[in-house]
């Protein structure tokens, strides 16, 4: 019989030599919470370079640990357990608010400098209508909506970007289905979002071999408007104009064909310092398919750092103890690498 796991409440706290990094291990119905435990579990991975301060349900996390039979460290870390807010939700309530009130107080850390970062595990958008959560279109959205509350007088439009070594791709649209990406897409969604892709790049990616940044942009269309759809000439071609009248010395390429543009690409020697994505699944699939697990989600354009796991609540194997932890642990460095640890 595995030994009682009791989660200890060692407090931590931000400071100049060692890093506090706010973790949310996302729905307790997936594998974040299993995730989580794994991670705590090889304080090698990060107690040398970052403290964990935890925001999520403590009796979820310890149940993990005790099923998986891990000994976790007795000190680093620390967890804020939400399920204290949400006892009167219903069952079918209760997992979408504690995702959501997690990342409510995690932002709100960060804002009161109790953190420098945010480290987040998967959240289901489902749990969050059956929540009847104010937000329900995904972790961007709703970061977005928090730190508006606590920086309001900073801009807050989010992006998101996935990173794997030096292999990068921005998403123009998030979850929008395919027959609304026209409708989302304009000229001036593409000149900002590029803009902080830009930001992003001369803070993140230094100039290699003396070449300047160079950004692949990917048509919408088949053959990049070849044989068909105008959005190509409508708005990227416009919007291209802007960004190159704005940063001459960053090369943007004309809309590529999306099939060709991947073709052989080595992540560790990729031919562009990124690539923009006009929607989900035609940035997304190669992606996945170059880093597996290793892949790495950030947020652009937030007043803090986040970045988080490149897969879903996978909640066909929750419980089974067969979750792999590899996406988390690199979402981690990742994280501690923007924010200059």
């Amino acid at each position: 019989m595995v030994a009682q796991v009791q989660l200890e409440s060692t407090s931590v706290r931000a400071s100049a030599q060692k890093p506090v990094i706010a973790l949310t291990p996302g729905d307790i119905t997936g594998i974040g919470p299993e995730i989580t435990v794994k991670l705590l579990a090889r304080p090698e991975l990060w107690a040398p370079v970052c403290d964990l301060k935890i925001f999520g349900c403590k009796q979820t996390l310890q149940a993990q640990a005790q099923a998986l039979g891990l000994k976790l460290p007795d000190s680093g870390w620390h967890i804020v357990d939400i399920q204290d807010a949400i006892k009167a939700a219903s069952p079918d309530a209760r997992v979408g608010l504690i995702s959501w009130h997690a990342l409510e107080q995690a932002v709100a850390a960060i804002a009161a400098g109790e953190a420098h970062g945010l480290l987040t595990g998967p959240i289901s958008k489902r749990r969050l209508v059956q929540a009847n959560c104010p937000i329900t279109s995904g972790h961007t959205e709703i970061l977005a909506h928090f730190a508006k509350v606590h920086w309001p007088l900073q801009p807050c439009i989010p992006d998101m970007a996935f990173v794997y070594e030096r292999f990068c791709v921005l998403l123009l649209t998030r979850h929008v289905p395919l027959m609304q990406v026209r409708a989302v897409l304009t000229p001036q969604l593409v000149v900002s979002a590029l803009d902080k892709l830009v930001a992003y790049l001369l803070a993140n990616q230094p100039k290699q071999d003396g070449r300047a940044l160079r950004v692949a942009v990917l048509g919408v269309n088949p053959h990049a408007e070849e044989i068909g759809g105008d959005e190509e000439r409508d708005v990227l071609l416009p919007a291209l104009a802007q960004l190159r009248s704005a940063y001459p010395n960053v090369t943007f390429t004309d809309p590529l064909p999306a099939d060709a543009a991947f073709r052989g690409l080595d992540p560790m020697r990729p031919p562009y310092n990124a690539y923009v994505a006009a929607y989900h699944d035609q940035g997304l699939i190669p992606m996945k398919l170059l880093a597996g697990l290793k892949a790495t989600q950030i947020t652009l354009g937030l007043p803090f750092w986040r970045s988080s796991v490149s897969h879903g609540t996978a909640e066909d194997i929750a419980g089974k103890g067969v979750a792999d932890s590899a996406s988390l642990s690199c979402a981690l460095k990742v994280l501690l690498g923007l924010i200059g640890r």
